[in-house]
């Protein structure tokens, strides 16, 4: 059985979307893309979370992991991205 924090996540998360989408798109910094991916990634993991207490516990922890970690990667790229394009012209 899955535990309300978790589905509380999942609702916050999800109420969140479009408010990160939109806010996403009218800042236009570099690696916004990338930013949102990201976001999608750590919802992903969310849905996961809740769907692994329900059936399938293994392959949904696996997926609910392996999105964390592509969490990770896409943050990267993205800040990676926001800092090249900072960077002063020499």
């Amino acid at each position: 059985m899955y535990s309300p924090t978790e589905m509380l996540t999942l609702v916050i998360f999800f109420a969140g979307l479009p408010l990160f989408f939109w806010i996403i798109r009218m800042s236009r910094i570099p690696g916004g893309n990338l930013l949102l991916a990201a976001y999608l990634f750590l919802f992903l993991s969310n849905i996961c979370t809740v769907v692994e207490d329900i059936s399938f516990g293994w392959l949904f922890n696996f997926c609910e992991h392996a999105s964390i970690a592509l969490f990770a990667a896409f943050l990267l790229a993205a800040i990676v991205c926001v800092i090249r394009t900072d960077e002063p012209q020499t």
